[in-house]
């Protein structure tokens, strides 16, 4: 939601540039969070592993599906972010078309990958990572779509200058606790 805020009062102004800044702010956010994730898996595990009361057997299966399951968080997080940006920018039917790839691309691999070839909560873990992935490449695609590769060069000017790290960390980290 604070993707969305930000980049629909800046939609509202008409200020493109500042659209771009914050998609790429936020996309860099996303990577980040999602990477921490990932370095924080077995530390993860053992919190839920003290709060949940399940058989061992159950929780096996929620081991082995998380530990493929983790790997998605870059993309899911990065997919907030686009998915907040084309809202801002009056285009939910393209957030639309993303959710609907994504929720296809699950089923169907997931469908296919146990009735075929077994292997049960594996491969519905690893059908839900590669629908995720594949849903952050359409909504890049979509970004790419939208600004061709000018935004590329924003990444640069983003590290290189700090304005406007703080309020959109602040806004973003408000809306996040």
């Amino acid at each position: 939601m604070g993707t969305t805020g930000q980049v629909a009062q800046e939609h509202g102004k008409e200020d493109y540039i500042a659209i771009q800044k914050i998609l790429i702010k936020g996309m860099i956010i996303a990577v980040l969070v999602g990477v921490f994730f990932i370095a924080l898996q077995i530390t993860i595990l053992d919190i839920v592993q003290g709060i949940i009361d399940v058989s061992i057997f159950s929780f096996n299966l929620i081991v082995r599906y998380y530990n493929i399951r983790i790997y998605t968080a870059p993309a899911s997080i990065l997919l907030f972010v686009i998915n907040g940006w084309l809202l801002g920018i009056h285009k939910p039917k393209l957030a639309l078309v993303i959710a609907l790839a994504i929720n296809s691309i699950k089923n169907v691999l997931s469908y296919a990958l146990v009735n075929y070839f077994g292997l049960g909560i594996n491969r519905v873990a690893i059908s839900t990572l590669a629908a995720q992935y594949a849903g952050l490449v359409v909504g890049v695609v979509f970004v790419f779509i939208e600004y061709g590769t000018t935004w590329l060069s924003y990444i640069k000017r983003c590290f290189r200058r700090n304005r406007g790290w703080k309020e959109f960390l602040q806004v973003s980290g408000d809306l996040f606790i």
